[in-house]
């Protein structure tokens, strides 16, 4: 899984030098949805709040990264500290501090 997704941060970098940042955000973003539209449940009364959620949360990690992204020459760098977020948020949710 790792290896995987280091290869995703090679084929991010290499997309947000041919196009720009935010194409390349909203690109993936569909593909995304498109991908994941099977499994997706209708749920009564929730929906506008989980689109919103959804366009906000994946477009703003996406946007950020591929900002980040095309401002850098270092791709290793970006990708270890792209796989911090897993121990921070999870001594977080332990109530570690």
């Amino acid at each position: 899984m790792n290896v995987l997704w280091g290869l995703n941060t090679v084929a991010v970098k290499v997309s947000v030098d041919a196009i720009s940042p935010m194409t390349a955000a909203f690109l993936r973003q569909t593909i995304v949805l498109l991908v994941c539209a099977t499994a997706l449940r209708i749920v009564p009364g929730k929906m506008r709040a989980l689109t919103a959620l959804g366009i906000l949360s994946g477009g703003a990690f996406y946007l950020a990264l591929n900002l980040s992204l095309a401002a850098a020459t270092n791709v290793g760098a970006l990708a270890i500290a792209g796989q911090l977020g897993v121990p921070f948020s999870s001594t977080n949710a332990l109530g570690w501090r």
